[in-house]
């Protein structure tokens, strides 16, 4: 009976484990690329290793191991898989996502959410927002209107990246032929406003969560 609440406090932290790693999942690769992490700190450091010692203390030692590990195995996969993605006129070959210490740098900041997780319970305030902090970091990053469109626009569908396509050029065309008419400077700008607003509703119909 008395380690009934050990393992239910084991299962809690089990699932809240797999929500990490299903937020990381839902965040986009080539935006990530976008965040500059700060350098992993003394600070730091010492919060990781009183989570370590919290979460061996409850016996939660070996769901830390296996956690932090999925973390960088998730982190890895993520990138390798990013690394080619279909564009509307080919792969993304020549895009980069991110250099390797920029990548150590996003798994660190997964596995210290998912130490978090686990011992959420067990750290001081300051120690959980320590290690938390980098992986809210990604996820406000990875939010609708936090990075410019055109550098997010690589992780959509590929019909969704050739209709921005489509539509980015129809403008153009557009405000050119209204330019030929010798509209005035207001005219213009009004022609500006169809295809941006056209834009706009695309990608934040893209970008709402399913």
């Amino acid at each position: 009976m008395r380690d009934e609440p050990a393992r239910a406090g084991g299962v809690a932290a089990r699932a809240r484990v797999v929500d990490v790693l299903d937020r990381f999942r839902r965040l986009d690769p080539e935006g990530l690329t976008l965040v500059a992490l700060e350098d992993d700190d003394p600070n730091r450091r010492a919060a990781r290793a009183r989570a370590r010692a919290a979460a061996h203390a409850a016996g939660l030692g070996k769901l830390l191991d296996e956690g932090t590990r999925s973390a960088a195995d998730l982190v890895l996969r993520e990138f390798a898989e990013g690394s080619y993605r279909p564009q509307p006129f080919g792969l993304n070959w020549g895009q980069s996502l991110g250099t390797a210490q920029d990548r150590a740098g996003i798994a660190l900041a997964v596995q210290d959410a998912v130490a978090v997780a686990i011992v959420e319970d067990l750290l001081p305030e300051a120690d959980s927002a320590v290690l938390a902090t980098p992986f809210e970091t990604l996820e406000v990053a990875d939010r609708p209107g936090s990075t410019p469109t055109l550098a997010a626009i690589g992780w959509l569908p590929t019909w969704m990246q050739a209709a921005f396509l489509v539509v980015a050029l129809a403008g153009i065309a557009w405000v050119v032929f209204v330019a030929s008419l010798g509209a005035s400077s207001w005219q213009l700008g009004l022609s500006v406003l169809a295809p941006v607003a056209i834009l706009v509703a695309l990608y934040r119909r893209a970008r709402r969560p399913a």
